[in-house]
């Protein structure tokens, strides 16, 4: 009997103990995320020294998907928008030398340690965008909407003691959806040296962190429809001269014109391409 009430109360102490761990690290956190508008813009500089990022909304990277456990290093994102770009700012902290080896941006994406925000303006059934940027400012990007998605965007990164700083400018009219309330955001981090994926939203059943279902809320964008590209035409002409013999002197004139029909959509069409 004193063998089997000292094993029982050593499995109640275990027990406490293994609660306790658990509770370090909760079983879901969907974010939410609100973003400040901002009438001056940050420098896309690498560092987070203007006073415009301390206006940010800020979100802490506390969850690493590799082993499902509180993040082993710090990271924090700020992020404000002044209705036309989006600017995300990166303070990554590391104790390892951070990899930067890339200094051609989409090439050897994510060989090199990595921040990212993925963005979905039409929420959990829209399409996926995604930004990423090493600690040198080297960046790739990614849409599901087009294998082909190369947006101009603007990155810096600076390698500074005890890890890095990174800084990014997105235009939102790169972006397709209705940009209503139904917008959805991640922030992640990967470190390859260890393999750390760490998030800022996350659920106990997540595999990655481009999961829309464990992607956070976010609210203080414009709609995007006012964003749209507008309709566009152009005019052309060609003009040659030659000998009779040849077909004497000519020109010829054409149209090319672009005219949106919906979201993500634009009807193209050219007029007398070929002369």
């Amino acid at each position: 009997m004193k063998h089997t009430w000292v094993g029982a109360l050593l499995a109640g102490v275990i027990s406490v103990f293994t609660l306790c761990g658990a509770a370090a690290v909760p079983a879901a956190q969907i974010g939410s995320l609100q973003i400040p508008h901002v009438d001056q813009a940050p420098p896309i500089d690498g560092t987070l020294a203007s006073p415009v990022w301390k206006q940010g909304a800020t979100v802490t990277l506390s969850y690493n998907l590799r082993d499902h456990a509180a993040a082993p290093e710090t990271t924090t994102a700020y992020v404000v928008t002044d209705g036309a770009f989006i600017y995300v700012g990166f303070d990554a902290r590391e104790k390892l030398p951070p990899r930067a080896l890339q200094h051609t941006n989409d090439v050897g994406q994510d060989t090199d340690d990595e921040v990212q925000i993925d963005l979905w303006p039409n929420g959990t059934s829209g399409f996926r965008y995604a930004f990423f940027a090493t600690p040198i400012g080297t960046h790739y990007q990614f849409s599901s909407e087009n294998n082909a998605y190369a947006p101009t965007w603007w990155s810096a990164g600076k390698i500074v003691d005890g890890g890095y700083t990174v800084t990014m400018k997105i235009p939102l009219n790169v972006m397709h959806g209705t940009g209503g309330s139904g917008w959805r955001v991640q922030f992640a981090r990967m470190e390859p040296a260890t393999n750390d994926d760490v998030v800022w939203s996350y659920g106990p059943a997540q595999q990655n962190h481009n999961d829309v279902v464990y992607s956070g809320s976010l609210s203080g964008l414009p709609q995007l429809a006012a964003l749209r590209a507008k309709p566009r035409i152009g005019l052309y002409g060609l003009a040659a001269a030659a000998s009779s013999s040849a077909g004497g002197t000519t020109s010829r004139s054409g149209v090319d014109f672009s005219v949106p029909i919906f979201q993500g959509t634009s009807f193209f069409a050219t007029i007398h391409p070929d002369f």
